[in-house]
């Protein structure tokens, strides 16, 4: 966008966000439980292995957490 649209642009932003409403579910999809989720949790190996191998890499970093 042109420097000059700059200013516009922020107030159809601001404008946008004025009646946002997030939900946990929409904007934190890693805060659901996903234990009843086939894709992760205890039930599946790859996630096991994929959780402990970002914990590994990622030991003084938030990725750490799973």
């Amino acid at each position: 966008m042109p420097r000059e649209q700059l200013a516009k642009m922020m107030e159809f932003e601001a404008d946008r966000m004025t009646g946002l409403i997030l939900k946990t579910k929409t904007c934190c999809p890693s805060a659901t439980s996903c234990s009843k989720n086939s894709t992760c949790g205890p039930n599946n190996p790859e996630a096991r292995l994929t959780e402990q191998i970002m914990a590994a890499l990622y030991l003084n970093h938030p990725y750490a957490d799973p």
